[in-house]
């Protein structure tokens, strides 16, 4: 079942490009925080904010490990919001055809 309210986290927590390529960097390596914000060129505060929406919308999960945080992708939000997607891509196609079924039997 698709958690609408956690759907609309993640579509806000992707909109930032800051936030995307955070996830990125996320989904290929578990890093600590200060990995992350090297090559992004963002302040420390900011970056601490930006995977804060990440945390809040699911999209990673926090680990400390002795005196360092560790962010790890989940990808089960993602799964959902694909799926709702999906979901209004197969409603949008049917009513596609349907629509171009119509015209086709209406020419002369």
């Amino acid at each position: 079942m698709v958690n609408n309210d956690r759907i609309g986290l993640v579509f806000r927590a992707l909109e930032s490009p800051v936030r995307r390529k955070l996830l990125e960097r996320i989904a290929k390596k578990r890093q600590p925080i200060g990995e992350l914000a090297k090559p992004l060129g963002v302040s420390m505060p900011a970056i601490s904010k930006h995977l804060k929406v990440l945390e809040d919308a699911q999209l990673i999960q926090r680990e400390k490990v002795q005196r360092y945080y560790y962010f790890s992708i989940n990808l089960k939000p993602l799964e959902e919001a694909e799926e709702w997607i999906q979901t209004y891509t197969r409603f949008w196609q049917e009513q596609l055809h349907s629509l171009d079924r119509y015209l086709r039997a209406r020419r002369p």
